[in-house]
């Protein structure tokens, strides 16, 4: 019977991860929404491409994070690459902590659902 509860438990974590993907690219294109500039989608792939990292990042690799963000920051310099963690640190969507930064995935609490979070403070 552990055996399935273990299971069960497993399954239901592996969907909530999916549903908080979800939720959190939903939120980050809707702060995007009416946003379309070349530096705009750029920064909106760079709070994704972090988001779906879910750690820390040092700062110097964001350029070489995913293919897509390489292909964006190819004839960037690095303080554009500064200037779009610092407009996505002033939107809320990233924390920075001396040379690195990670999504700000906890600002999505607030919109899932109650019970979830419940139940995790209770296992932890």
């Amino acid at each position: 019977m552990r055996g399935f509860v273990d299971g069960l438990r497993e399954q239901l974590d592996f969907v909530w991860a999916q549903q908080w993907d979800v939720v959190w690219r939903n939120y980050v294109h809707e702060i995007f929404k009416n946003r379309n500039s070349t530096t705009d989608t750029r920064r909106r792939h760079l709070a994704l491409d972090l988001g779906a990292r879910g750690d820390w990042v040092q700062s110097a690799d964001i350029q070489e994070l995913t293919p897509q963000l390489a292909k964006a920051y190819a004839d960037k310099t690095a303080k554009t690459v500064q200037r779009d963690l610092k407009a996505l640190h002033e939107m809320g969507l990233i924390v920075r902590e001396h040379r690195r930064v990670r999504a700000q995935r906890e600002i999505i609490h607030s919109f899932l659902p109650l019970r979830r979070r419940t139940m995790k403070k209770e296992v932890e």
